[in-house]
């Protein structure tokens, strides 16, 4: 890989509402590439890694010199000292230095010089990669001045650079915080307008949450972040699944239950919008595809749960208002009137069918209106 493409990417640098942004696409090429640690404007001083070139072997000839004057040395040291020749050990070599003599020490240090060139070369283009990137994404007026200054300064490096930029032109992060907040609020806004694919929502939302969780807001924290996100998904894209966990996740905060994080009801939406979307694609298949039925068949599924409208995205039998009133329990914590609960068990008694698919499934209903039914909610 020689370049970094941009063509794909928005992310500019232009002010400081758009540093955040960039910076964050700066660290992520540079960290794929291993060389993060020599840009990090918060680390220590790196060097500008083209100007850091191993310096090439020693030459055979140089060898040799270098191991003759060493043996020089030590023979005059050997003869200057006034002690016997039992004291101060055999006298050196007066021999002189040939090929054979460095020929080991020569291919050391060659392979040496080639692990240390490539790693280098390796090094320099990534280093260079991200420089091209920089020159790119940034605009120009705004980078020049710099690169003028440290050129200047004789301090030019790619961590120079950003930290040069990131001095003058990145906000701070009470103003980075703000914006996210004001972000975060917008996108819950768009989920109750509805205007959006639901997945393509859940898309934006996941990558404004993030960015909320690395700026700390506390719009994304707790209790209310929770119901502020299952109030937005349920105003239009999910009306009766928003409704119902809103519904059991604040009945288990009273009890003192284990509660789901924003990040799993995050992903428990997003695995209903796909699961709801494949199977209204393969029902509306199976309309298309049956002789004489209407192209126009209300989606969803019929339920003793709901008077009007009487479907919902879910099969009855996980419809654990259906659930309490047919067999008395439910596993999860829901809210009904004695009043309700047998309304729903008379609609019931007319769909013969389905009792008999939920009595397969294990369901133990009971069709007395007297029968006082645990789990119930008195009005």
């Amino acid at each position: 890989m020689n370049t970094i493409s941009t063509s794909n990417s928005q992310v500019f640098l232009k002010d400081a509402v758009s540093f955040p942004a960039w910076f964050l696409q700066l660290k992520l090429n540079a960290t794929f590439r291993n060389i993060w640690h020599i840009i990090d404007p918060a680390a220590p001083d790196a060097p500008h890694v083209t100007s850091q070139e191993p310096s090439p072997p020693p030459t055979i000839d140089s060898l040799i010199a270098e191991l003759n004057a060493y043996r020089q040395e030590a023979l005059l040291q050997w003869e200057a000292d006034g002690r016997t020749r039992a004291e101060k050990g055999p006298k050196p070599t007066e021999t002189v230095a040939v090929f054979e003599d460095v020929k080991e020490e020569h291919a050391a240090r060659q392979k040496e010089y080639v692990v240390l060139q490539s790693t280098w070369s390796q090094r320099t283009t990534r280093y260079q990669q991200i420089w091209d990137w920089i020159r790119t994404t940034v605009d120009e007026a705004i980078l020049a001045p710099h690169l003028e200054k440290l050129v200047r300064s004789d301090t030019l490096s790619l961590q120079a650079i950003v930290r040069s930029l990131q001095a003058e032109i990145a906000p701070s992060d009470d103003q980075t915080a703000e914006r996210v907040r004001q972000e975060y609020r917008r996108v819950l806004v768009h989920a109750r307008q509805g205007n959006y694919n639901p997945a393509r929502w859940h898309s934006e939302w996941y990558r404004v949450y993030q960015r909320a969780l690395s700026s700390g807001i506390t719009d994304v924290q707790g209790s209310l972040a929770v119901k502020d996100f299952l109030d937005a998904v349920a105003v239009k894209f999910a009306p009766d699944w928003g409704r119902q966990q809103l519904n059991e996740f604040i009945a288990a905060r009273e009890l003192g239950e284990p509660l789901r994080t924003l990040d799993q009801y995050g992903k428990v939406f997003s695995s209903y919008v796909e699961h709801t979307s494949f199977r209204s694609r393969n029902e509306q298949a199976g309309i298309f595809a049956t002789l004489g039925e209407r192209s126009d068949t209300e989606k969803g599924h019929v339920c003793p749960c709901r008077k009007s409208p009487r479907r919902h995205p879910w099969h009855p039998e996980h419809c654990a208002l259906l659930e309490l009133a047919l067999t008395g329990k439910t596993s999860r914590e829901i809210t009904a009137t004695d009043e309700e609960l047998g309304a729903i068990r008379e609609r019931a008694k007319g769909d013969e069918k389905l009792i008999k698919e939920l009595e397969k499934k294990g369901w133990k209903t009971e069709q007395s209106s007297g029968v006082r039914y645990p789990g119930s909610v008195k009005a």
